[in-house]
């Protein structure tokens, strides 16, 4: 990596609005400039504080990261020898020397290095001692409060999925293999794929979620089920199942992308195949 580079540094837990604006700024001045565009995150280990589950993963930030245009993302594990790392350590070292930083873009309450001593203040002093530019932003608000994870979070455990949607700035949504169920919606004219969401995936609360579904680039409309199928309950246990409109090919074993759009209903247990059907039809109508 030895061109320069515009390198946007963060958690980016939630990869929301106020993230994106950091990401798409680093991606337009490097491509004005002639730079490379780059991200730096950081993983928990072991060493990590207890967090709360992931609005998305490491993979799917790195997708959402590389669809924004950047042109690599280095995700950092929060080793001892990372943790211990002091502040003026981390612009030599990563900064300087591995990324060729040019110009840092960060929030402006962004805080690293060892005792979190580290802040746009010691940014701003040791550029022109590294011959890079320190570009800081003030967090984005919406509604009146500023856009965070957390607030997402709260808002996802609430499932109020449409809002959750405009701080994201994109349908949530979460990745998987299909997998192989009971196959009782095939009995019922109705086939499903399953999906079993990471152990680390924060996810709304059980119920039916107007749905979206992308499988080989394809679209398709579809209305998904979060929970324990009590009705029918499958091996897999948790996970996410999806009726696709118009759609009855065989991808067990496929990636797909599942965006959630709107909370139709609760999850809940039926007294047999027959209520369940009835119910799966009136959710088709509700949600398209």
């Amino acid at each position: 990596m030895g061109q320069g580079s515009v390198v946007c540094i963060g958690k980016f837990n939630g990869m929301h609005i106020g993230h994106q604006a950091l990401i798409q700024y680093a991606a337009a001045e490097a491509k004005r400039r002639s730079f490379l565009s780059g991200v730096i995150t950081f993983t928990c280990d072991g060493l990590c504080p207890p967090i709360p589950r992931e609005i998305y993963t490491e993979q799917e930030k790195k997708k959402l990261t590389e669809e924004s245009g950047i042109d690599w993302y280095k995700s950092y594990p929060f080793t001892e020898e990372f943790r211990q790392m002091s502040p003026e350590r981390f612009i030599q070292k990563i900064l300087h020397e591995e990324c060729h930083a040019k110009i840092v873009v960060v929030g402006e309450d962004f805080r690293f290095g060892f005792g979190r001593r580290g802040d746009i203040r010691l940014l701003d002093t040791m550029s022109a001692q590294y011959s890079y530019e320190c570009r800081h932003f003030e967090r984005i608000a919406y509604d009146g409060q500023v856009v965070s994870s957390s607030r997402i979070r709260a808002l996802l455990a609430e499932g109020k999925i449409e809002k959750v949607n405009k701080l994201l700035g994109r349908p949530f949504f979460l990745e998987g293999t299909v997998v192989m169920g009971n196959q009782i919606g095939r009995t019922l004219d109705m086939p499903t794929v399953n999906l079993i969401p990471a152990e680390s995936k924060l996810l709304p609360p059980n119920g039916v979620y107007a749905s979206r579904v992308t499988v080989d680039g394809a679209v398709y409309k579809g209305v998904t089920n979060i929970g324990i199928k009590p009705t029918i309950p499958g091996k897999q246990g948790y996970c996410a199942e999806t009726y696709l409109f118009d759609f009855h090919e065989n991808i067990y074993g496929k990636n797909i992308c599942v965006e959630l759009f709107r909370f139709l209903r609760p999850e809940k247990k039926f007294s047999g195949l027959e209520e369940l059907k009835e119910n799966m039809e009136r959710d088709k109508k509700e949600a398209w």
